[in-house]
């Protein structure tokens, strides 16, 4: 599974949980993995930042990272670099997702509790426009929770995505920024490509949630697909290219991945270490999907249309009504996956977190 594109090869450790259905075979291969992938090397300081994916209020395994491989990296953190504060952090999305409400809904606000750890709702803080000389970007917006930090650990869950073919380690910092980062959709592989270049300097290792994935429409309206591996890199391009075998794409079609090897974030060679992942040919994404057509329909009808649509106060329109289509999505076509996937070992260990 070794590209070979460039001579530089880093390394992505992947391991497979064991049979069974507690969360200790969850926190064994997270463990591992950090181990095989030299984590502390690279993660130090007394300010450390988890970035998880906490993008919706619904208990849906595959849409947002699972609380025991977030548990899993707070006792390895806590045990190993004791740092003075240690924060889970994610954003609200466009689409009135707003993170505190979703903290609580998945578990993670009895975790935080449990740990000692502060929860941060990023949209909430205070946030500093920084220069940036980037391929397309010239600054960015950005949390002061996330610039006070020693080191941020992205943690990330593999998922299809409309816009993007997939999101994992690379679009996983897409949370890190403002909330009118939707405004950057039309270059959204170069943008991501500018804001991992910026977070590089703290963003210096990953562990990744490949337990239950999505397939099809992500990076909400998919489908459940389980694959049952924890990742671990220092690098987020050859984490992003390992994803992207395993989903059945081909890493040098993905530009996100391109282009944040081109603004020098990593390298897509890698070299797998621990249990080879399966490679698996997930359903792609419908581009004609409602929420996604629309607002690329609109945005590319000119620069006018655009700043009427997603710069004035019609924007809170199109925010409300995806909010609608997830949430009635959710009830018509995916309720009873959750609930199927509730009563699998995965979501028996996510139970333990909701009580």
């Amino acid at each position: 599974m070794t590209t070979n594109r460039k001579k530089t090869t880093s390394i992505v450790a992947s391991v497979a949980v064991q049979p069974g259905n507690q969360k200790e075979l969850v926190f064994d291969a997270v463990e591992k993995a950090m181990k095989l992938a030299k984590w502390r090397k690279y993660v130090k300081g007394d300010n450390i930042v988890l970035k998880v994916n906490a993008v919706w209020d619904k208990v849906y395994p595959c849409v947002t990272t699972s609380p025991m491989v977030i548990e899993a990296v707070i006792r390895q953190i806590k045990k190993h670099i004791k740092p003075k504060k240690l924060t889970i952090a994610d954003t609200d999305t466009a689409a009135h997702m707003h993170t505190d409400t979703s903290f609580k809904v998945l578990g993670i606000t009895n975790l935080a509790k449990q740990y000692n750890v502060k929860l941060v709702s990023l949209t909430k803080t205070k946030f500093k426009v920084v220069p940036f000389d980037g391929l397309i970007l010239d600054h960015l917006k950005v949390s002061e929770i996330l610039l006070d930090a020693d080191n941020i650990v992205t943690m990330p869950i593999l998922k299809t995505h409309g816009m993007a073919q997939m999101t994992f380690a690379l679009k996983n910092q897409w949370g890190c920024i403002h909330d009118f980062r939707h405004n950057y959709h039309t270059v959204l592989a170069e943008a991501l490509g500018d804001i991992n270049r910026f977070f590089s300097e703290k963003i210096k290792f990953c562990v990744a949630d490949a337990l239950v994935a999505m397939e099809g429409t992500g990076p909400k309206v998919g489908t459940p697909i389980e694959v049952g591996h924890v990742l671990a890199s220092h690098d987020l391009v050859a984490m992003d290219a390992v994803g992207a075998i395993i989903m059945g794409l081909n890493p040098n079609k993905v530009n996100t991945i391109k282009f944040s090897e081109k603004s020098g974030v990593g390298t897509r060679n890698f070299k797998i270490v621990g249990n080879l992942p399966p490679k698996l040919n997930f359903k792609k994404p419908n581009t004609k999907q409602i929420v996604l057509f629309t607002e690329m329909t609109l945005r590319h009808m000119g620069t006018q249309m655009e700043w009427l649509m997603f710069k004035t106060p019609i924007l809170h329109i199109h925010r409300l009504a995806a909010k609608i289509y997830n949430d009635l999505w959710f009830n018509f076509f995916a309720k009873q996956k959750a609930e199927t996937i509730m009563k699998t070992r995965w979501g028996q260990m996510w139970q333990t977190y909701l009580k």
